[in-house]
């Protein structure tokens, strides 16, 4: 009843409280499970479904789990292609000293490249507008980009160049926000950023157990419902893969790559995307709605503590780097590096201020105006010593 015929045993406590998960089953837990699902299918034979559920019909909504994802049968192998030969490299910069010091490459040319843009920052066939993966040795990769009236770009591209790393972002839509009349209502304190990618999001239900596939093949992000209507946008296949254009030319390809490893407790899953738009429909774009695109490449690693440092004093820590460029109509990129007094500016901020995007911007766009940056008055409570009393 306790063998676990070649699984790996849980290695602790949270391992045995996994409960039914495949990974752990053990053949006691093999027997109880099957014995409970003909438990349930006698009783459903004779006795009605009754118990709390969001759901009007409970036991079609819980059967659905063991299905596939998708309801034409497809698993998530079909919708999962090979990894991009741009998401193979090693992005961490070694220290041969001491690889606690281990951070990722700073090398803006390298880094840009990532994304689909030259050593002369220039776009060659396709830039990736969003992307999500992990590099073999373990650096995150975040692509994100929105859109922007031109007289802002510089300076939204700042605010975003002078934030500490965690707070260096770019928004993008949920599929939810996309039914309001106005998506970027929400949005309002990354204003004047216009959101242009919307993300995609499903259950994942039998196909959980796919050693072949990837989550990220019904992740996987599409152009906003806006950019579709207005230039006509239609995608044929079953994965919305590619995107054509009115006169049937690939506007976008968004794939989903990765793959699964490992087994119990030390099972890793990894998963990628990327969206990426072609150079020729990228300019007219941007050249009919009169923007520019700002864009965000973010890499992260994060260092785990071994074991055998606990008594040293080192903690878990987190290391990035960061390049902002901005995209004309023309399709000049252009590398946004903020001053020395545009970083002191945003520095002199409230140290809450400075975490807020809105508050960046407004102190940016000031300096850039030339005129004065308002201080801001913070509510600090002063208490006053009382002398001691005397006995």
């Amino acid at each position: 009843m306790h063998d676990f015929g070649g699984r790996p045993r849980p290695g602790n406590d949270y391992g045995f409280y996994s409960g039914t998960g495949d990974g752990f089953h053990s053949y006691g837990s093999y027997l109880a499970r099957h014995a409970l699902a003909l438990t349930g299918g006698a009783l459903l034979l004779e006795r009605p479904v009754v118990g709390d559920s969001y759901e009007n019909a409970p036991w079609e909504d819980w059967l659905s789990r063991y299905s596939p994802t998708r309801s034409d049968g497809l698993w998530l192998w079909d919708g999962t292609r090979q990894y991009p030969s741009y998401t193979l490299h090693d992005l961490l910069r070694g220290n041969a000293q001491d690889q606690s010091k281990d951070v990722p490459t700073t090398d803006g040319e390298f880094i840009r490249s990532l994304a689909g843009v030259s050593a002369t920052n220039t776009i060659s066939e396709h830039l990736i507008v969003d992307a999500d993966w992990n590099s073999p040795d373990k650096v995150d990769v975040a692509i994100t980009s929105v859109l922007t009236a031109r007289a802002e770009s510089r300076t939204v591209a700042l605010a975003v160049a002078t934030a500490t790393p965690f707070q260096a972002w770019l928004p993008a839509l949920e599929e939810h926000e996309e039914e309001e009349d106005d998506p970027r209502l929400g949005r309002v304190d990354m204003s004047p950023c216009e959101p242009w990618v919307t993300n995609r999001s499903a259950e994942i239900k039998l196909d959980d157990r796919d050693g072949f596939g990837a989550k990220s093949a019904v992740h996987r992000s599409r152009p906003s419902k806006h950019i579709i209507d207005m230039f006509g946008l239609t995608s044929n296949d079953v994965w919305s893969e590619t995107w054509n254009d009115e006169d049937g030319r690939i506007a976008f390809r968004s794939i989903a790559f990765g793959s699964r490893w490992g087994t119990g407790e030390r099972e890793v899953w990894d998963q990628g995307k990327a969206l990426s738009c072609d150079r020729s429909f990228l300019a007219r774009m941007l050249t009919a709605l009169n923007r520019d695109l700002v864009l965000l490449v973010k890499l992260q690693h994060f260092r785990e503590r071994p074991a055998y440092e606990s008594a040293s004093g080192s903690f878990d820590t987190f290391s990035h780097s960061i390049v902002v460029v901005t995209v004309a109509p023309s399709l000049e990129v252009r590398v946004v590096v903020p001053s020395d007094a545009e970083i002191e500016a945003v520095n002199a901020l409230p140290k809450r201020d400075r975490t807020e995007f809105k508050d960046r911007y407004r102190v940016i766009k000031n300096l850039v105006a030339g005129t004065a940056v308002p201080k801001v008055k913070t509510s600090v409570s002063k208490r006053t010593r009382r002398p001691l009393k005397k006995d």
